[in-house]
């Protein structure tokens, strides 16, 4: 405007000198909106580009960066490419799941983004008979996160898994075994758990290894400085039973989410949801869900 009168400022002119030169050549009053500008503090020292955009707001919320991680889904997968005369197509619920699963899976996840299986993966009985399981889930987008339920007959010792992992190019599995994995502020914790359902038998030898696994998953994240988020396979409450070792340790830590599968059809009904003390319980069972990825964070 001030070049079309006539008037073109100098160089390293600031706009304020320009808002007054302006008013000296046109004697139009300068808006006080404007004039109080020149000596309110000033609150902000820089831009960024429009590509920087998405990634200091991830920063500043203190949110993780996409392509690292972005969202948690879980599910239950019950695969059986390795041992076809075990399928789950015969159950109610489960008719042409691993196609559902595929297409559901494709939608929702992006490469960047993490799976938490809990447990009950794949029905094979090694690691040589899941194998096909393994290769279907891990050209499947995201990082996958696995821990044990109670028909992964294949599971061994965490260091034969991984092994057999980066032999085979399964480089999107990890295995979550006495750890964590850390997300952003949280820490993705878990264990199998043990059984507190009516008609099952409690073994107190496996139950108090079970407790101990998930103390030291869940330290492990505290002394991260991470906030534990946990995974079970077993519902720690099932009906009126109560698992009450294990929700010990959820109370000791103050974990305030905990997710659980194990539980199918009719079952479902007896699965407890809702906030137990300080955590909210949620089941993630595949049919449950409708075999569709649930999105955590």
């Amino acid at each position: 405007m001030l070049d079309a009168l006539g008037k073109k400022p100098a160089d390293g002119t600031d706009e304020y000198d320009m808002v007054e030169l302006l008013h000296e050549v046109s004697s139009m009053e300068i808006p006080q909106s404007l004039a109080a500008l020149k000596t309110k503090p000033r609150r902000f020292d820089g831009s960024i580009d429009k590509s920087e955009m998405q990634q200091f707001v991830l920063q500043e919320l203190h949110l993780p960066e996409r392509g690292v991680y972005a969202f948690i889904y879980h599910r239950r997968l019950h695969l059986s490419f390795g041992v076809p005369d075990k399928p789950m197509d015969i159950f109610g619920g489960w008719k042409g799941y691993q196609n559902l699963l595929e297409q559901n899976w494709r939608e929702r996840i992006a490469p960047e983004d993490t799976v938490v299986l809990a447990g009950d993966f794949s029905w094979g009985m090694t690691l040589a008979q899941s194998e096909a399981d393994f290769a279907f889930v891990q050209k499947l987008p995201g990082q996958k996160i696995l821990l044990k339920g109670n028909h992964d007959y294949w599971w061994t010792s965490k260091k034969k898994m991984e092994d057999f992992f980066v032999a085979h190019g399964f480089d999107t599995m990890h295995i979550l075994h006495n750890n964590h994995y850390a997300f952003g502020n949280y820490g993705i914790c878990g264990t199998r758990g043990w059984v507190s359902m009516q008609g099952e038998a409690a073994d107190a030898k496996i139950l108090a290894r079970e407790v101990q696994r998930l103390r030291v998953s869940i330290q492990s994240a505290v002394d991260a400085g991470l906030e534990p988020i946990v995974f079970l396979h077993y519902p720690p409450i099932y009906g009126t039973s109560m698992n009450y070792e294990i929700l010990e340790v959820l109370h000791e830590y103050k974990i305030q989410r905990c997710y659980y599968g194990h539980v199918h059809g009719k079952g479902h009904h007896h699965a407890f949801q809702g906030r137990y003390e300080e955590t909210e319980m949620r089941m993630i069972s595949s049919d449950y869900l409708q075999f569709v990825p649930e999105q955590i964070f």
